[in-house]
């Protein structure tokens, strides 16, 4: 669970069960579910975007990663696939807009520029 660093009043909650609940405690209407495609193993982690505040970013257990946009919930902005194995967290650049790190139980953090639709390694260590 993470709250979001853009508004403080709006929490990110994912699962094992393939299923995010983005939910503002001002208002349960406004609350939005998300179902995760059955094809992406467990999710194991998100993170908001600290300048993007309806974005935010799925790790998963089959080292997929997954971009979401809350106002446009149905399908992810862009996925990538961050390792072989276990992708166990993400993390946004607070400087560079357009710059995230991944990092796997392969013992590799990788640097992505995530900006459109088709994520690029930067780099890796």
């Amino acid at each position: 669970m993470k709250w979001n660093p853009n508004n403080e009043s709006i929490l990110l909650s994912a699962g094992y069960d393939h299923k995010v609940n983005i939910i503002d405690v001002r208002d349960a209407a406004q609350n939005i579910r998300i179902k995760v495609s059955k094809s992406v193993k467990d999710i194991e982690s998100g993170s908001w975007h600290p300048s993007l505040e309806h974005n935010f970013a799925l790790a998963t257990e089959s080292g997929i990663v997954l971009g979401y946009d809350v106002r446009k919930p149905e399908k992810p902005l862009w996925e990538l696939q961050s390792t072989d194995e276990s992708c166990s967290g993400t993390a946004f650049s607070k400087h560079i807009p357009t710059m995230m790190s991944t990092s796997g139980t392969d013992g590799v953090v990788r640097i992505w520029d995530i900006a459109g639709a088709s994520p690029k390694e930067i780099g890796s260590r």
